[in-house]
């Protein structure tokens, strides 16, 4: 039985958690020619002229073809499908084919549906005349946990919730034959919550700004943080600034600014423009630069490109929480902006409830004291080991943390931390009962290594390498 292995590092302070999934679509593909930057997965495939490829199901078995780099995030997809029945765009897919959402086009019902593979839940659908072996262009854009559809230029469907997609796309012919254009993504690499990307555009080198040194500013949150991106400048006198400790507005807090006219990096007051520290570099157009921002509380260290030690030091400042986000000028790229958070391979985290901090050691989770604070992520599988750290922070001592899995939203599993009563806990949430338990030293402001195994009935978990096992 093959098992999968999810990590997560940080500081939680609440709860996370772990949906399911079972099922396995795709077999042996025939045999034919090979079509770079694909993985023929099952069914019938041949490259044609001008950059398409023709699908043709089998008896079987649909045709299944996936590309061999993954994308998401803040992403578009554009291509072309020929239907001769029923034929589908895949986005958020496995290596297999498994899982994430198709855009299927269904000729004999004149019908084009947006489907959640995972459980088969057709999560839109219009109705929209299709004809047999007719070309039709298709551009799919998935932002802030919502994916919208064009055919022909046409939009129709507008921000359809998906939750955050990230994995490998693909073509799918569940009927007849299909022919496909080679897909084309231009895509933001972010791991920023909840940008609106009005007055950018996104490129197949990234982000660019269209013009007037507006803040483009996230729903992420921060204290301690890390921050950083990768950008280039198209113009030699133009910039781009990382904003943080910001307002929602990003026109208070701090940000560090590449400046190509003046050839110099700035760490500046957003509001008053007042300039704290600035170092002479030499910044040329067309060069991908790395910069970065380390957030300690009283100081705040920035690097540049790939060096060790920091480019400035500001010290003796008061420590603050705010937003985090981006400004540039006309035709700056951004690339890769990240910030630091849950280290790992579980995808598509939100927080559903309490506030949650990135922070330099992972995320701080904190509720209002009468309900738990959660982030939920999409990743979803049956056999599992996910481990990762907790640390319970020193000015909440009786505060929980834990995870939650195999859940639905409402029900599930819950392996709870109480560092009050010394206890490590499984609970069904059905009932709130206790499934099993140990006794634990688990000071407030210590980091503990929780390790959980899930085979069907049995449930094993280990902390600091400690076993407790119990069975569902």
């Amino acid at each position: 039985m093959m098992m999968n292995k999810f990590k997560w590092m940080g500081v939680i302070l609440m709860l996370c958690s772990l949906w399911t999934y079972s099922g396995l679509r795709s077999s042996a593909a025939k045999e034919g020619n090979v079509i770079f930057g694909y993985t023929q997965l099952s069914g019938k495939w041949k490259q044609e002229q001008e950059g398409k490829m023709k699908g043709e199901a089998m008896k079987k078995s649909p045709a299944l073809m996936v590309s061999v780099d993954k994308r998401g995030g803040y992403a578009e997809y554009e291509s072309t499908i020929t239907a001769e029945e029923l034929a589908s765009f895949l986005l958020g897919a496995d290596e297999r084919g498994v899982g994430g959402f198709e855009v299927q086009l269904d000729v004999k019902g004149n019908g084009i549906s947006l489907i959640s593979r995972s459980d088969e839940k057709v999560l839109e659908k219009v109705r929209h005349t299709l004809k047999s072996k007719k070309d039709y262009s298709i551009m799919l854009r998935t932002e802030r946990g919502t994916t919208s559809l064009w055919v022909d230029g046409q939009q129709v469907m507008d921000r359809v919730k998906t939750g955050a997609i990230t994995g490998h796309y693909g073509f799918l012919v569940d009927k007849g034959k299909g022919l496909f254009r080679q897909a084309t993504v231009n895509e933001w690499r972010s791991n920023l919550d909840g940008v609106e990307l009005e007055g950018w555009k996104l490129t197949k080198d990234g982000l660019e700004s269209e013009g007037g040194d507006r803040p483009l500013m996230s729903a992420t949150k921060a204290g301690s943080v890390a921050f950083e991106a990768r950008l280039h400048l198209n113009q030699a006198a133009s910039s781009a600034s990382l904003i943080f400790r910001g307002d929602a507005a990003g026109r208070k807090g701090l940000r560090i600014k590449v400046d190509g006219k003046g050839d110099q990096i700035l760490l500046m007051d957003s509001k008053s423009e007042k300039t704290l520290q600035s170092v002479s570099v030499k910044i040329q157009e067309d060069i991908l630069y790395h910069v970065k921002i380390v957030d300690e509380g009283e100081k705040v260290k920035v690097f540049w490109q790939e060096g060790d030690e920091p480019l400035l030091i500001e010290e003796h400042l008061d420590p603050s929480e705010g937003y985090l986000g981006v400004t540039a000028d006309t035709g700056t790229v951004l690339q890769d902006v990240r910030v630091s958070g849950l280290e790992g391979n579980l995808e598509g985290w939100t927080s559903e409830r309490g506030e949650w901090l990135s922070h330099l050691q992972g995320v701080i989770g904190s509720s209002d004291g009468e309900d738990n604070a959660f982030r939920m992520s999409t990743t979803k599988e049956d056999v599992f080991i996910l481990e990762g750290d907790v640390t319970i922070h020193e000015d909440s001592p009786y505060g929980t943390a834990g995870l939650i899995f195999r859940s639905n939203g409402v029900s599930g599993y819950m392996l709870q931390l109480d560092p009050n009563l010394g206890r490590v806990r499984l609970l069904d949430l059905e009932g709130d009962r206790t499934i099993g338990e140990m006794e634990r030293d688990l000071a407030p402001g210590a980091t503990h290594h929780v390790e959980l195994h899930a085979v069907g009935s049995s449930i094993k978990v280990y902390v600091d390498d400690t076993t407790n096992r119990s069975s569902t």
